[in-house]
């Protein structure tokens, strides 16, 4: 992100220059229950903290695409590191309830909800075994619904196990 020092009403800073200022996001969401907010600085209440605004100290130069790139990749790789132990037990979890749910594959009652399930479990599989390669928005998006897969899964896997029983 590029913005102009002259949005700020003043020109370029000199290297070595002082600033004090934070990086903010608000994203409305319905999926996790409500707003999310984040900042770069350690604001303790609102974003309109400028007593708490972090150090940003000038430089004579810019930061050429791929240092920026490498330096984004440093910065994030703890918490992409974090995402991914996620993705691999979610993985994980998933074999397990693929083994189970392919029982139920060939019941008329619950062979297509199933094979549904069965294919989304297979899909977080993929991005796991992709892992190293994967663009984190993938791998946040397999996540997203991975508690209400579990819970599908569990489900049918225990209504088709229990509809067996009675029907022996």
């Amino acid at each position: 992100m590029c913005i102009p020092f002259r949005v700020f009403g003043v020109s370029a800073p000199a290297a070595g220059d002082l600033w004090h200022g934070t990086v903010c996001r608000n994203v409305m969401t319905d999926s996790s229950g409500g707003d999310k907010f984040t900042c770069w600085s350690p604001l303790r209440s609102r974003f309109l903290e400028p007593e708490n605004f972090a150090a940003i100290t000038m430089h004579a130069q810019s930061l050429t695409p791929a240092q920026a790139s490498e330096l984004t990749a440093g910065l994030n790789a703890p918490y992409r590191q974090t995402v991914l132990a996620e993705l691999a037990a979610a993985a994980a979890q998933g074999e397990g309830y693929v083994r189970d749910l392919r029982a139920a594959t060939g019941d008329p009652e619950f062979g297509e909800r199933a094979r549904a399930l069965i294919a989304q479990w297979q899909q977080i599989g993929q991005i796991n075994a992709d892992a190293a390669t994967a663009d984190i928005r993938d791998v946040r998006g397999a996540l997203t619904g991975v508690r209400q897969l579990a819970l599908e899964s569990y489900e049918l896997k225990f209504h088709q196990l229990l509809t067996e029983l009675v029907r022996d």
